[in-house]
């Protein structure tokens, strides 16, 4: 149990409250009083004041106390009612919803931002692999029921492993988007996406995240996933619904409808022209038109019947009445001075005054007129009286403004018009028809549309054509015609019939719309939805096509197929060092070269980055290692990139259909595992496969998907291997080793799972974590007494270069309160040789943190001395393959002791691996090695019993005596 020191502190200050008390009264008592009996009664009733006054006041603290501890318990059931909300409102949730860790996501960011990145969205665009780093970062915490449902999985545990296999395509677009929605501070993301769940079904959702303000929020991200899938497919119906609805409105019934109406109104203008004509002939042989005679003062004498039927007035309305009063013109009371200014002009003029009118009818309707007024004087020259003449032309206006307009419509189109008689030759063309053929409208008039013909068409195609026109009264469908040049164009053409009043064919309209640049771009999007943007190889798209037809032809013919993968070997050194343009060039000449390795049958395609696919018909097993070993003579010549000469291997995996697959996955996965059995053996060689390669492959995703878990599951532990100094055999420290227990496959080998944490870039989270552990470890064996210990962690290739490591060290040993001299990071000698410029600064920084650094496995490497003097490092770790063989190896013998003799010349310290026998212990401390580790001392064990090995050295030695 533990005691809060307050507590320790309030009993002293009473204890020595009590005796102050004690020794003043009891001399104030005596100094005052002298009778021994009264001193007694000052005595008693100065312990009972001293015991009240105590009494009260430990009172007083005791409730203040509950207080406390009441206010800490109602705290705590708050707390936990709030908790258990959440909970049910994560799990009764109808909407999927995962809980995500973005805390290192926003750590890379925050570093990028310090390396100067400006445009994140061009950064990651440029950089693909890095954006995959970063979404590598994501871990999720937590998914609720409504995801396992949407996703179809069994548990939380099925759906989290199998996660990254639910993305579906662009996922990475989305990625970015919300990338740069973090980078650019907003408060929320939101983004539609494509998933599948693990049954394999696609779907599409709406996928929404809040966006942390606080650093402190980034650990637990609640994000949420809604299916809008039939939304999408209802919308997606209805889009396709209303584009072909408007294309058919476009393409046929406006402009067959439109040209109709042009006919049909041209043939009602002449019909209403010619029936006007008609009226004027019968109003002026019969007066049957607007006339009136007026008296010099403008006062109706005589009008006829027409102005009568019109504005259904009698003729009394009229007589004896200025005319301007008149019903034409009673309600426009401006019309009187209009009136009376003509009149004035045609005695002056002396000839009639034509004007354009408008008049009322009875039903207040505005109609216009032709109106001429005429003076008549008698010998005298005295005006006689007025003559007034006026013609309805409302309808002849209006048909005109039609025709006007349909004309311009006629000749203003972007489609060709044609219109042909019913003989078929052409009597009317517009202006885009001589655009589109390149003839003039006098080379086409009188003429057959056959002069347009391309000869491309058979006799069938144009019989049935007429035959569908005679039935139906329209067609329309592709036709190749040719222009004037001589070049063959396709053209969108729609045919309808005009009849007549008899039903007779009267006219046919062609409408003409030029298609050369619309089948010029669906060519264009056909081969790109086939063929690579880059090198012009099939894609993955048509490979699959063409394998299956491959299939097809075997199983017909029974012979077999090869499936060669063909990867670049360390193809990213030249993007990083030369940019990806050069590496887009060598992608182009690498990709020429292939082709001129295979036979024309034979099919060579890119699937993107440097791996290409070959696809060889008829093959056997020895005709593809043929191909092999061709394409790697190939590819070994040097490449001439510009000023630069590049040369590059190719490492190639085979698979044999049907020995190795039965459908392009399977034959795709053996010859990708084939391939990398082929870099794991050395790479610039190719492997044919075989069965346990595909075992392999499963055993890597395997642990690859478990891994990923690890963490969380509490599986990963460390072990701790005691190091002991040969000066006075005690232990000095130990290094922290990692240890994997499945609960399913049973303790996994660090040497089969951390290079599968390196390459799906896990390595950066588990080596955090066990740097984390060890510390901590550290610090309580500090507390519990034990003397200083060195613990020493590795670290990886990725941890080193990563660019927050200096600052990441410097936050571990700050929250644990571990001095960093106890601390030392073990560094291979290939990272440190990789670029050495940067590992010195790196090195730098940590040395004047405090830290301890060592050369480990030093001797298997590359190590310059040169550079080995300028590293700031402790001490050379001898790695155990050379102590191993000590007692019977010479070479071995003689390694160590340069090894020794090196470090001692540079001041380091070293320290031997693998020590495992008496005899190589003696051997080492005769060359003056400075520490031991291995067997001989102890194997790796849990912290408990390294607890227990400490304890232990002080009652018995570090290890037996020989």
């Amino acid at each position: 149990m533990k005691f809060s020191p307050y507590s320790f502190l309030v009993a002293v200050i009473y204890l020595i409250f009590g005796s102050l008390w004690i020794l003043f009264s009891d001399s104030v008592a005596r100094s005052l009083v002298t009778d021994p009996i009264q001193l007694a009664q000052v005595q008693l009733y100065k312990g009972w004041f001293y015991v009240v006054v105590t009494a009260i006041l430990a009172y007083l603290l005791i409730m203040r106390i509950e207080r406390a501890q009441y206010r800490v318990q109602k705290v705590g059931e708050v707390r936990n009612r709030h908790l258990n909300a959440y909970r049910q409102l994560f799990n009764s949730s109808e909407i999927s919803i995962w809980n995500e860790d973005f805390n290192s996501v926003y750590l890379a960011l925050e570093e990028m931002r310090r390396l100067g990145v400006k445009d994140l969205r061009e950064y990651l665009t440029q950089n693909p692999k890095r954006l995959a780093e970063i979404a590598e970062l994501i871990t999720i915490n937590q998914v609720n029921r409504a995801s396992l449902k949407l996703f179809k999985a069994a548990s939380e545990n099925q759906l989290i492993t199998s996660i990254g296999n639910t993305f579906g395509e662009g996922a990475h677009q989305v990625f970015l988007d919300e990338l740069c929605a973090i980078w650019a501070g907003d408060t929320s993301f939101r983004s539609e996406a494509k998933f599948t769940n693990l049954e394999g079904e696609e779907f599409t959702a709406i996928i929404s995240m809040p966006i942390p303000q606080s650093k402190h929020q980034w650990s637990s991200i609640p994000v949420s996933i809604f299916d809008i899938s039939e939304h999408k497919r209802l919308e997606d119906e209805l889009r396709k619904s209303q584009e072909d609805t408007l294309s058919l409105l476009r393409e046929e019934d406006r402009s067959r409808r439109a040209l109709l109406s042009l006919l049909e109104d041209q043939k009602a203008s002449e019909t209403k022209l010619r029936a006007s004509e008609e009226r004027f002939r019968a109003i002026f042989n019969q007066q049957f038109q607007f006339m009136a005679v007026l008296s010099p003062e403008g006062i109706v004498q005589e009008i006829n019947d027409l102005p009568l039927k019109v504005q259904k007035a009698s003729r009394e309305d009229y007589l004896g009445k200025p005319f301007w009063d008149s019903p034409a013109w009673a309600s426009l009371p401006e019309w009187k001075n209009i009136w009376k200014h003509r009149m004035h002009l045609a005695v002056e003029t002396r000839a009639p005054v034509t004007t354009d009118d408008i008049f009322l009818t009875a039903d207040g309707e505005v109609r216009s007129a032709d109106a001429a007024i005429t003076a008549l004087f008698d010998e005298q020259e005295t005006v006689q009286c007025y003559i007034v003449q006026a013609t309805d032309t409302t309808e002849r206006k209006h048909a005109q403004a039609e025709m006007e307009l349909t004309a311009q419509i006629f000749e203003q189109g972007s489609e060709g018009i044609i219109i042909c008689n019913a003989d078929g030759e052409m009597v009317m063309v517009n202006r885009a028809m001589c655009e589109i053929t390149g003839y003039s409208s006098e080379e086409l008039l009188g003429k057959n549309p056959k002069v347009l013909s391309s000869g491309r068409h058979d006799p069938d195609f144009y019989s049935n054509m007429w035959i569908q026109i005679k039935e139906q009264g329209h067609w329309q469908g592709e036709v190749w015609n040719r222009r004037k040049n001589g070049e063959v164009f396709p053209e969108w053409l729609s045919i309808s019939t005009v009849y007549g009043d008899q039903q007779e064919v009267s006219h046919y309209i062609g409408i003409i719309n030029d298609i050369s640049q619309h089948k010029q771009a669906e060519e264009h999007i056909r081969h790109l939805a086939h063929y690579d943007a880059l090198t012009d190889l099939p894609n993955r798209t048509l490979l699959n096509d063409r394998i299956n037809q491959g299939i097809s032809r075997a199983i017909r013919e029974q012979h077999r197929m090869a499936v060669l993968f063909l990867d670049l070997d360390r193809f990213k050194k030249v993007n990083d060092s030369l940019g990806h343009q050069f590496g887009d060039e060598l992608l182009i000449e690498v990709a020429g070269r292939l082709k001129s390795t295979v036979r024309g049958e034979d099919t060579v395609s890119r699937l993107g980055g440097d791996e290409f696919i070959l696809l060889l018909p008829e093959v056997t097993g020895d005709g593809a290692a043929q191909v092999a070993e061709k394409i790697l003579e190939v590819i070994a010549a040097p490449f001439q990139i510009r000023e630069h000469e590049l040369n590059i291997t190719p490492s190639i995996g085979i698979a044999i259909y049907p020995d190795n697959g039965q459908s392009v996955d399977e034959l795709l996965q053996c010859a990708d595992s084939a391939m990398y059995r082929a870099k794991q053996n050395g790479r610039n060689m190719f492997r044919m496969f075989q069965p346990e390669m595909k075992l392999h492959t499963s055993r890597a995703l395997q642990l690859d998907n478990a891994l990923r878990r690890a963490i969380s599951n509490n599986e990963l532990s460390v072990y701790y291997q005691p190091q002991v100094s040969l000066e006075d055999d005690r232990i000095i420290g130990c290094e922290a080793l990692l240890r994997w227990h499945h609960p399913d496959l049973g303790m996994v080998p660090p040497s089969e799972f951390i290079p599968i944490a390196e390459e799906s870039g896990q390595i950066l989270a588990i080596g955090d974590w066990v740097l984390n552990q060890a510390v901590k470890q550290n610090v309580n064996w500090q507390r519990a007494g034990y003397p200083p210990l060195v613990v020493a962690v590795n670290l990886s290739a990725a941890q080193f270069r990563h660019y927050n490591l200096t600052d990441r060290v410097q936050e571990v040993l700050d929250e644990a309160g571990l001095e960093p001299r106890l601390l030392e990071l073990e560094l291979t000698e290939s990272m440190t040789m990789d670029d050495v410029d940067s590992a010195i600064r790196i090195m730098d920084r940590l040395h004047h943190q405090g830290v301890r650094l060592s050369v480990d496995d030093f001797g298997t490497g590359y190590s310059s001395l040169s550079h080995l003097k300028r590293f700031r490092v402790h001490r050379l770790k001898i790695d155990q393959s050379f102590v191993r063989d000590i007692s019977h190896d010479v070479d071995d013998e003689s390694i160590i002791t340069a090894v020794i003799r090196l470090a001692n010349s540079l001041n380091l310290k070293t320290l031997a691996e693998g020590v495992e026998t008496h005899d190589q212990l003696d051997f080492l401390r005769q060359q003056g090695c400075d520490e031991i580790q291995g067997y001989l001392v102890s194997k790796p064990v849990p912290a408990e019993e390294f607890e227990q090995l400490l304890k232990d050295r002080m009652l018995t030695p570090v290890y037996e005596s020989n």
